[in-house]
This record gives C-alpha cells, structure tokens and sequence, in this order.
C-alpha cells in the first residue's frame, strides 16, 4: 500500500486495525417508537398559557385536559417500551 502523505497517521504499525463504522444502529439499542404525545403534550401546554393570558377559563380547562391526556400516554408508553 503506497503512503499518502497528506493523510498523517499516529497509528504504530503493530497495533491492530480499527474496526469499520456501521452507521446503521445494532440491533440490541432500544430506539422509542413514534408517538403524538409530545406534540400533544405541547398543545395541551399551549391552550393551558394562552388561556391563562386571555382569561379565556374554558380554554385552560381544555389545554389542561388534553396535557393530563397527552402526558400519561406519553408516560404509559415509555413505560411499555422499556419492559
């Protein structure tokens, strides 16, 4: 193999070889599955501020339902994937 001298190397020849990058995840990393509770969550947080600052109560109560909704899914759900 020819030496390519702008690749500086500080490798010593006898250590042994790199192995390749995968950069596809293994197999045995948990990766979580895609849920709408968080976007959910968020709206739900949204409804609850804006209407806290229009004095609008109704609107409170539906964001702070949907949130309370949002967030035990959310929750139920990681707990289901980690079992």
């Amino acid at each position: 193999m020819p030496h390519d001298p702008s690749v500086e190397s500080t490798a010593h020849p006898n250590d042994p070889p790199m192995p390749a990058f995968d950069p596809v995840y293994p197999l045995d990393v948990p990766v979580a599955t895609p849920t709408l509770a968080p976007i959910s969550l968020a709206f739900g947080l949204f409804l609850l501020a804006l209407g806290g600052l229009v004095s609008q109560w109704w609107v409170v109560s539906i964001g702070a339902v949907i949130a309370i909704l949002a967030a035990v899914a959310w929750v139920r759900e990681s707990l289901k994937g980690s079992q």
